[in-house]
């Protein structure tokens, strides 16, 4: 019986440092957005969902950075990385504040991918 509690009590100590660190990686990827370094940013935010892959602040941020670097680069692969992020974003939680400007994101790469 001790084993059991033992076993869980390790499980739950993993999820907190899970999501601790998925936390912690969306700051730093947070931080690199306002300073508009977006190969940053990216890195950071994807290291961000491999803890929480659906948190939607991510993939909002995740969508902003691939959307201002293809407009750096004038990259359809990067639209398209955009447009897939903004997506999930919406369909993780379609309530927040900035789905509004997400949604008019995805209008405007669909028409640009057009």
């Amino acid at each position: 019986m001790l084993t059991g509690a033992r076993t869980r009590m390790v499980a739950a100590l993993r999820d907190v440092w899970a999501e601790l660190r998925g936390m912690a990686y969306f700051g730093l990827c947070d931080c690199e957005r306002k300073r508009e370094n977006f190969d940053a940013v990216i890195a950071y935010c994807q290291r961000a969902l491999r803890y929480d892959p659906q948190n939607a602040f991510s993939h909002y941020v995740l969508g902003l950075s691939y959307a201002r670097s293809a407009e750096k680069k004038q990259s359809v692969e990067l639209y398209a990385a955009a447009l897939n992020h903004f997506r999930r974003m919406l369909d993780f939680n379609p309530d927040l504040n900035e789905s509004a400007y997400a949604k008019k994101n995805v209008q405007a790469i669909e028409a640009a991918l057009r």
